[in-house]
């Protein structure tokens, strides 16, 4: 998590924002989303957005949106005979295309203090978080909710596996065992 303090136009803030998605608890997701319903054969999604502080901030004031790289993840479905879908659990990554999730209903959760647009908000008017947003070089997480078919789901996403030897490119060790 990266912590940092804001004091802008609507106040002074603490901020504790995610630097990856596995930092977004299944409890966050679960209290975010707990009023909407899915309708039958549909699902709502969570996108992350993962990008630096500073480039939002910055995309903001120039009155531009930020290409943020987003990691779909499923949250819960309605009624659905599918076998696949129903086997998926809240925080699992998924598999949507660009264009299914640009045509799903946008979800706006009260909830949810983790939408870029409400971190810029509250960043506005504060003289110091620009800079100090340079400084953070790890990227941090949004996150905002979509309703889309169940049909738009078209595959989950395990952990990688980090035991696996990839035979083109590797990582080459010292004798003392260091990179």
């Amino acid at each position: 998590m990266k912590s940092f303090k804001v004091n802008g136009t609507l106040g002074e803030f603490e901020f504790n924002l995610p630097e990856s998605v596995n930092e977004i608890n299944v409890e966050y997701l679960n209290q975010c989303t707990d009023f909407i319903h899915p309708n039958k054969d549909y699902a709502l999604v969570g996108i992350v957005y993962k990008d630096s502080l500073s480039l939002v901030l910055t995309s903001a004031k120039k009155n531009q949106t930020a290409q943020l790289a987003i990691v779909p993840i499923f949250i819960k479905t309605g009624d659905t005979d599918s076998e696949f879908i129903n086997s998926l659990k809240t925080g699992d990554k998924v598999v949507i295309s660009a264009s299914d999730l640009s045509i799903g209903n946008h979800i706006n959760s009260p909830y949810n203090k983790i939408t870029p647009q409400n971190i810029i908000n509250v960043c506005e008017g504060d003289k110091n978080i620009t800079k100090e947003a340079f400084l953070m070089i790890t990227p941090v997480c949004f996150l905002e909710f979509k309703l889309v078919p169940v049909s738009a789901i078209h595959a989950m996403l395990d952990e990688t596996k980090n035991s696996y030897i990839n035979p083109f490119v590797r990582k080459v060790y010292n004798s003392t065992g260091e990179a």
